[in-house]
């Protein structure tokens, strides 16, 4: 559930790309500096982000099959 109408902007990464990106910063990064990891090529509004992931935690729940696609207003 938003508590928002969720059209701000987000930058989002994967979890590979996270662990990549925490094992570099572990091995390369310097003490007491701050990192920010996104990748750039996935900017989207947060209430998209919030029904991707809604509609991909149905398709497990259902077992794949989620009614509608990803047309439908569930959030």
């Amino acid at each position: 559930m938003l508590k928002t109408q969720g059209i701000s902007m987000g930058n989002y990464c994967s979890c590979d790309d996270a662990v990549r990106a925490i094992l570099t910063i572990l091995e390369k990064g310097r003490d007491g500096e701050t990192y920010n990891v996104v990748n750039e090529a996935n900017t989207m509004r947060i209430r998209d982000m919030a029904q991707m992931v809604a509609l991909q935690a149905a398709g497990e729940r259902s077992g794949g099959n989620v009614p509608g696609g990803n047309t439908g207003n569930i959030l």
